[in-house]
C-alpha cells in the first residue's frame, strides 16, 4: 500500500484510459480520486480486521471467523518456521494456505506470506472484550447499511412499477 501511495504522487500525466476509467483528464482531480479509493480501501480493511478472528485449538483445528463467515481448518507449524493451514474436509476448490512466522510469543503471531511481488502480513494477538464489542458494532452497522439498502431498491423498484402503470 505505501508504494501504491507513493505511486499516486508520482503521476505526471492522466492517459485516455485513465481518464475513462476516473471520469476526467484533470491530473489532481485523478490523484484526488486514487487518494480518496486508497483511504476507502484502508478503512475497508481495517473494519475487515476488527471482525476477524482466529482461534487455534489444542487438537490442531483452528476456526477463522471473518465477520459472518466461519470457516474451520487443520493447522501445523513445521520446523522450517511454516504454518499450513489446511482445510478439515478435502473439498475440489480447497486449498492449503502456508504463510512463514516471522515472531511467536504468548501475546503475537506474526505471519507472512509473499504474492507475487507484493508480500502480505498478518499480526495476530488474542482477542478482547473491546475487540468483541467493535466488531459486534460494525457487523450491527452494516446490517442496517444493508437494509437501508434494499428499502431504497424497493422503493426504486415500486416507482419503476408505478411509472410503468401511468404511462399505460
Amino acid at each position: 500500500m505505501k508504494a501504491h501511495e507513493h505511486s499516486i504522487d508520482t503521476i505526471s500525466h492522466v492517459d485516455s484510459t485513465m481518464a475513462q476509467f476516473l471520469g476526467t483528464y484533470d491530473l489532481d482531480s485523478v490523484k484526488a480520486i486514487l487518494k480518496k479509493q486508497m483511504t476507502d480501501r484502508k478503512k475497508m480493511e481495517a473494519d475487515a480486521a476488527k471482525q476477524s478472528s482466529m482461534e487455534f485449538r489444542k487438537d490442531s483445528t483452528v476456526i477463522i471467523v471473518n465477520g459472518i463467515n466461519v470457516d474451520t481448518a487443520i493447522w501445523t507449524i513445521s520446523d522450517d518456521k511454516k504454518i499450513t493451514f489446511a482445510p478439515l474436509t478435502p473439498q475440489p476448490q480447497a486449498q492449503s494456505a502456508t504463510f512463514d512466522i516471522e515472531s511467536l510469543s504468548n501475546s503475537k503471531l506474526k505471519l507472512k506470506i509473499n504474492r507475487g511481488e507484493s508480500t502480505l502480513y498478518i499480526n495476530l494477538r488474542p482477542f478482547t472484550k473491546e475487540d468483541s464489542v467493535a466488531a459486534a458494532k460494525l457487523n450491527q452497522e452494516q446490517l442496517q447499511e444493508q437494509l437501508m439498502q434494499q428499502k431504497m431498491q424497493q422503493q426504486m423498484q415500486a416507482a419503476q412499477s408505478q411509472n410503468a402503470d401511468s404511462s399505460k
